[in-house]
């Protein structure tokens, strides 16, 4: 069975791609995710921390680049992950009739807001990390 993940966060340069990074090594055969943001223009590249802590684990997001959210990334995804409530929000809104596969990644909002040292970028990927291992446990 092959089943598509997408993470969507604000901006898609932190947070949602270190979750479909992480998601991608970690997961099992016909698993796939993918990334965007509520807020964001195509293109942008990953937050340069996060590129950092992610080469710490042997992840390269040098080649990442933002991606607004779109209905046909909605409609192609099987399971959407929000970062925060605020995101859900956004997505139930803006997307009511896909709702049934819209959930938050962690029973608490993933925040980057207050994140500026690189120990603190590694926390926040701590975090990712549990909750991304907790969803591909639910979903195989």
């Amino acid at each position: 069975m092959f089943k598509r993940v997408l993470f969507v966060c604000t901006g898609n340069t932190c947070r949602s791609p270190q979750a479909e990074a992480i998601f991608n090594r970690i997961a099992t055969d016909g698993l796939i995710a993918k990334s965007a943001g509520t807020h964001t223009i195509d293109g942008i590249n990953a937050d340069w921390n996060v590129i950092e802590v992610m080469k710490e684990r042997n992840i390269d997001l040098n080649n990442h680049k933002s991606q607004l959210i779109t209905e046909d990334l909605i409609i192609e995804a099987d399971n959407i992950y929000c970062l925060t409530k605020s995101h859900y929000d956004y997505l139930i809104n803006k997307f009511p009739k896909y709702k049934d596969k819209i959930a938050t990644l962690a029973d608490e909002d993933i925040m980057d807001r207050e994140v500026t040292t690189r120990e603190g970028y590694r926390d926040l990927l701590s975090k990712i990390e549990e909750a991304v291992t907790k969803i591909i446990e639910e979903i195989t």
